[in-house]
């Protein structure tokens, strides 16, 4: 396996980006959503939930305070 990163540089303007408010994002090509495409939708169970930072240390938390009670 290879020590080299096989990623390259971002060409995206990532401050640009930040800058933009939302009403500069043109979504004129995205199509309108309708009932229709709700009544189609699938609902998936039994997918587990991703594990974010803000979660995880929120759990840390609860579970410190409540092992000092």
């Amino acid at each position: 396996m290879s020590k080299t990163s096989t990623s390259e540089k971002s060409l995206t303007d990532w401050k640009r980006l930040e800058e933009m408010k939302d009403e500069d994002i043109d979504i004129s090509d995205i199509p309108p959503l309708t009932p229709d495409m709700f009544a189609k939708a699938v609902v998936k169970q039994g997918l587990k939930p991703k594990d974010t930072k803000a979660q995880s240390a929120s759990t840390e938390s609860t579970s410190q305070r409540d092992s000092a009670e």
